[in-house]
């Protein structure tokens, strides 16, 4: 008797909801083409004009050329390293006394610490000034009670505004792995006798280790591409973006050495790209088990880390609030605080908006297709999954290629493109630019979506773009808000490759603060940082609301 041969569901219903032809097909092949003009070619095009300006060169580079370049590279190398090291020194314990201690307030520790984040690096640097120059509040301190003053133009000064501005990053980092850290491992070391230092160590940093590693990585990074800092505190010490820049806009320096200078950020970046993509996968641990926080409760603990947030967080806020007094002030020289205060430094700035409404204008244009692109992708790597992480590869590179030198390469592949008189370009490279910072909030929201409710949908049959609209698109709306939030704020705050590429009469909010503040308008420079400071606030604002919530609310009213 012949056996009757069925088809399990599984695979029926796989067969029945895999089209043959992707409808997204066109989607991602747009997203492709645009990584491909304004990424992949501009970067390839340093890379070959740099081979043929080598190849064709008539004369020789200037003896100790090569030294210059070595220099420059430890320079930026060091500088980056001892910021990442210090960072990440006191990101650890403030990560610990926030999530595994019941330390008091350690809610609004969490949400404290996160803030410096959302202000550009430069502006850190001219609150360094204000705090450490030459007639700074601490150094007038320093020499009132007989203690020498700080040269803060050069090393010192860069990495003390790195390191205020990037131990938040060092401490989120920290924190996400402490927060998945299993209670039970924790529980078990301390049943067998093992006291609360000897857990920590023998345990508990064990287990973070990658994200300990992943945080010194992200903060060298940052540090090492930043160069608003440098323009403002560098004094004689050259790193790499900043001599970058400075060769690229000078007429009297070779054509030659701004091409070579990026190049080799582009080679470092590839190569620090592999370090980075390693340690992201062993960040990604898939637990099989409760990951429980465990908490200390011990009365010391909790105290001893109430004053250390609390001592940290005064630290990293000291930039801010001499920033707010300076925007007040008239002039600022001898004195604990200024000589006089005034709101003539924001009747200047309220009426003279074009530089703010110049960045509000290009961060509107640059933030769509920011988070287009990062939608886009996100729905790209969550359908091929695997055979698309070479495209996650070479989307990361914005993230660790100075904002420098991809202004550059879209100068040199685009010049003069500015159509209807909108330089396009600057939104172009805002958006290639920080696009892993919006891909990832993007990965985040597709990765909440549960497949087997549109799996149901095509099952019923619906079309692919009727479940992506009816089921899918009404999900990601929440990390739709959060990553158009995170995308503005980035963007607005750009000013490596705004540097570069800036057309006349386009003077954004970022490039005003750097010129303000070189040119001795401290007031000024101040009152435009506030400004720009509780935008970016607002941005960030708005990212944390819990849009779901919301959504809820307004259809029960509906």
């Amino acid at each position: 008797m012949p056996t009757l041969r069925v088809a399990p569901v599984e695979a029926g219903l796989k067969a029945a909801i895999k089209p043959r032809l992707n409808p997204f097909s066109f989607i991602y092949a747009a997203a492709g083409a645009y990584i491909a003009a304004f990424l992949v070619l501009p970067v390839g095009r340093i890379l070959v004009e740099t081979a043929f300006a080598l190849a064709e060169a008539e004369a020789p580079l200037e003896p100790g050329f090569g030294e210059y370049v070595a220099r420059i590279t430890l320079n930026s190398v060091f500088v980056a390293g001892f910021t990442a090291l210090v960072s990440v020194a006191l990101g650890l314990p403030l990560a610990f006394f926030t999530v595994k201690v019941m330390t008091p307030a350690r809610g609004l520790f969490r949400v404290l610490l996160a803030l410096p984040l959302i202000t550009p690096p430069f502006i850190s640097a001219f609150a360094t000034i204000l705090l450490l120059g030459r007639t700074g509040v601490l150094t007038q301190l320093l020499v009132r009670i007989g203690l020498p003053e700080v040269y803060i133009y050069g090393p010192a000064g860069l990495t003390l505004t790195h390191v205020l501005h990037f131990t938040p990053l060092a401490y989120l980092t920290v924190a996400a792995g402490l927060q998945v850290v299993p209670a039970a491992v924790e529980e078990a070391a301390a049943s067998l006798g093992s006291g609360t230092a000897r857990t920590l160590v023998r345990v508990v940093l064990p287990y973070i280790r990658p994200h300990i590693l992943m945080a010194a990585v992200l903060v060298f990074l940052a540090s090492f591409g930043d160069v608003g800092a440098p323009l403002l505190l560098a004094g004689d010490f050259r790193v790499l973006p900043l001599e970058t820049y400075t060769s690229f806009n000078s007429f009297q320096v070779d054509r030659r050495v701004s091409l070579i200078l990026a190049s080799w950020s582009i080679l470092l970046a590839f190569l620090v790209l592999l370090i980075m993509k390693r340690l992201m996968a062993q960040t990604q641990v898939a637990h099989t088990f409760t990951t429980r926080t465990f908490v200390y409760r011990a009365r010391l603990l909790r105290w001893l880390g109430f004053g250390f947030c609390l001592a940290a967080t005064g630290l990293l806020f000291l930039p801010y609030v001499v920033i707010v007094i300076s925007s007040f002030g008239t002039v600022w020289t001898t004195g604990l605080l200024p000589a006089a205060f005034t709101l003539r430094n924001y009747q200047f700035i309220l009426t003279n908006l074009q530089d703010i409404k110049n960045s509000l204008v290009l961060s509107t244009i640059g933030t769509p297709l920011c988070v287009g692109l990062a939608f886009s992708l996100g729905k790209l790597f969550r359908d091929y999954g695997p055979r698309a992480a070479w495209l996650d590869y070479l989307v990361l590179l914005p993230f660790v290629i100075p904002g420098v030198v991809i202004g550059i390469g879209l100068v040199k592949g685009y010049p003069g493109f500015q159509p209807l008189g909108i330089p396009l370009l600057l939104p172009i490279a805002y958006s290639v630019r920080r696009l892993p910072y919006a891909l990832r909030v993007a990965t985040a929201g597709y990765s909440r979506i549960d497949r087997t409710i549109e799996e149901a949908s095509l099952a019923l049959g619906a079309s692919p773009w009727r479940t992506f609209w009816r089921v899918t698109w009404p999900q990601l709306i929440p990390a739709l808000a959060a990553t158009s939030a995170v995308a503005f704020i980035r963007i607005i705050t750009e000013l490596g490759s705004t540097l570069i590429i800036l057309p006349p009469g386009w003077r954004t909010a970022p490039v005003a603060i750097f010129y303000y503040a070189a040119e001795g308008f401290i007031g000024r420079a101040s009152a435009i940082s506030v400004v720009l400071i509780a935008i970016v606030a607002l941005g960030s604002a708005l990212a944390n609301l819990d849009y779901s919530r919301l959504i809820g609310r307004l259809k029960t009213r509906l």
